[in-house]
């Protein structure tokens, strides 16, 4: 699976050919003024899907997971003290390149856990 990573955002990549080629090669990442965000490669759209890593836990799946709440309290009474702040300033059209790289076997497993 390949990955871009923007603005504190993981962009999983179809692994396709096409964007196999694309590992350790530069890649642009345009933001809209609608919030949409683009990957192109060499003139051509790739498909893309945002995975926040900042994601907050919802107080319904502390309640739904009994046996998990404990963690689940712990982690949204901790998440209120990371810094959630995007990196970048949102800009409207703005262009920017970042390195598509491919991820290692370790953070897939990581990934799809969650």
């Amino acid at each position: 699976m390949l990955s871009v990573q923007y603005d504190r955002v993981l962009y999983l990549l179809d692994d396709t050919l096409e964007n196999r080629r694309l590992s350790d090669r530069y890649v642009d990442v345009r933001e809209y003024p609608d919030g949409r965000t683009e990957i192109r490669a060499n003139g051509r759209l790739i498909v893309s899907r945002a995975y926040d890593r900042l994601a907050a836990v919802d107080q319904g799946a502390i309640i739904e997971h009994k046996r998990l709440a404990h963690a689940l309290e712990i982690s949204q009474a901790l998440q209120p003290q990371r810094d959630n702040r995007r990196i970048g300033v949102r800009r409207s059209g703005r262009k920017l390149v970042c390195l598509a790289r491919r991820s290692s076997a370790k953070s897939r497993r990581r990934m799809l856990s969650k």
